[in-house]
């Protein structure tokens, strides 16, 4: 699946859809099913390899309409509860990519 809008670019190997929109944002949530999630970050030269969160059910991202400052917040949950987030952080995505591939063991996330 490919989502674009207002300079967000994911393509993900499983559904993506909207939860939540009003003026101002925009409520992505990808299901994972519990799966183990490794993060790649290209930019991260201090990383030596990826961060991995175990029994991750889904992945939330919420981002601004328009295309004022192309941030957005990434939420890795460990459950359906809006305070079950493991990690969460923001990320620039303008010319970048978001891609989250289904492997077979694993659900690999880069961000390049």
């Amino acid at each position: 699946m490919h989502y674009e809008n207002h300079n967000l670019n994911i393509i993900s190997d499983f559904p993506i859809r909207t939860i939540r929109e009003d003026d101002k944002d925009i409520d992505l949530i990808v299901n994972l099913d519990y799966r183990c999630l490794n993060l790649n970050i290209d930019e991260l030269s201090i990383i030596n390899s990826r961060i991995q969160f175990s029994l991750t059910k889904s992945i939330i991202i919420r981002f601004c309409k328009g295309n004022v400052d192309n941030r957005c917040t990434i939420h890795f949950m460990r459950d359906s509860g809006l305070h079950s987030s493991m990690a969460n952080f923001e990320i620039e995505y303008f010319n970048k990519k978001i891609i989250i591939q289904d492997e077979e063991n694993s659900v690999e996330v880069f961000i390049k």
